[in-house]
């Protein structure tokens, strides 16, 4: 459901389009697809892997919420520090 709700949205200056479609993505078990919305990710926002926590908290504010998304951007090839 949430890689549907990320394939609907439409803002791609935005780095959490790609973000969203790499966590879930990776979440899927469809690496080679979460791999490149990681690398269009990082193109977007290149320190994501050092800040990604801080910026997704201060959106996510619900910690089980968090750690999923950083689950699948780990599962898609990027470990946030």
């Amino acid at each position: 459901q949430a890689h549907d709700v990320a394939l609907r949205l439409n803002d791609s200056t935005f780095f959490w389009r790609a973000l969203m479609r790499a966590a879930s993505l990776g979440l899927l078990g469809r690496k080679a697809e979460a791999k490149r919305e990681a690398a269009e990710l990082l193109r977007q926002k290149p320190d994501f892997a050092r800040r990604g926590r801080t910026l997704i908290g201060r959106y996510i504010k619900f910690p089980e919420l968090h750690a999923r998304i950083v689950s699948g951007l780990a599962k898609a090839g990027l470990a946030l520090d």
